[in-house]
């Protein structure tokens, strides 16, 4: 596994360096409370917005280190990324997962390779919802996080607030794709905890290597600065419905794909 990421890193270099002028784009945890409407806003990059279908790399600068953030979020869609098809598109127990969720059409909105670095390497990820970033209406995000590496307390494994998954969705981010600024629009009061705060309100969810969280949009998550010496690698999926269910134009990917996982209106499904 170690080896195939390393190759990916060096082809999607290749492919930054040959079609996008060797252009960086930095992907940060946003926060909403910020002021509305920035001038230089990333989700409206086009180099950031072509990553819908294929696979980009993403930087993060912190005090003047600079370390790859994320490669995304396309994976899925890539047919020479087998690994990664077999978990979306051909594995029962997802299939069967979301069917008893009661998805009729589901699709794989986007796939996130997450290499989560040691040392001190790289940023915190705020407490925030899933389903703020791919909005439905009605809701219908899950996530599916996989564990490419044993993720402990000490190696900074996501935390989650239990029972958020119930708690309504607070905000929503909205982008403007023709004035390219993005907003984040409250839809309801609800408090989310700070980690740092109030970090007895959260709870570690470690998992060993090739296991899998699978959480509602809704539910509250983040993680730490891995400050350990070994990385905490992952892979994240998030899926949506798409029958009877409204994509706005308004999130920052677009089209979403029309490769389903599965269709429950035809007979043979």
């Amino acid at each position: 596994m170690k080896n195939m990421c390393q190759e990916k890193f060096i082809l999607f270099s290749l492919n930054r360096y040959e079609n996008w002028n060797n252009q960086k784009i930095y992907f940060y945890s946003k926060n909403p409370l910020k002021p509305k409407g920035e001038k230089k806003e990333y989700v409206t990059d086009p180099y950031f917005l072509e990553s819908r279908n294929k696979p980009h790399i993403f930087y993060e600068a912190i005090d003047e280190v600079e370390a790859v953030n994320r490669i995304g979020h396309g994976m899925h869609l890539i047919d020479k990324y087998t690994g990664v098809q077999d978990i979306v598109y051909h594995h029962s127990s997802l299939k069967s997962l979301l069917k008893a969720a009661g998805y009729k059409k589901p699709i794989c909105q986007l796939s996130v390779y997450i290499p989560k670095y040691p040392n001190g390497i790289g940023s915190d990820v705020r407490p925030h919802q899933e389903s703020s970033f791919a909005y439905t209406e009605p809701q219908t995000v899950v996530v599916l996080w996989v564990a490419l590496e044993d993720a402990t307390i000490e190696n900074a494994c996501m935390w989650g607030i239990l029972g958020s998954n119930q708690w309504p969705l607070k905000f929503v981010s909205r982008v403007n794709h023709v004035a390219k600024t993005r907003e984040f629009e409250q839809l309801n009061d609800v408090t989310i905890p700070d980690f740092i705060n109030e970090k007895e309100r959260f709870t570690p969810l470690e998992v060993k290597a090739g296991d899998a969280l699978l959480f509602h949009g809704n539910f509250i998550h983040c993680s730490p600065v891995n400050v350990s010496s070994v990385s905490r690698k992952a892979v994240s999926f998030q899926f949506i419905d798409t029958l009877d269910v409204k994509y706005p134009s308004t999130n920052w990917l677009q089209p979403p794909n029309e490769k389903f996982i599965f269709d429950s209106t035809l007979r043979s499904e």
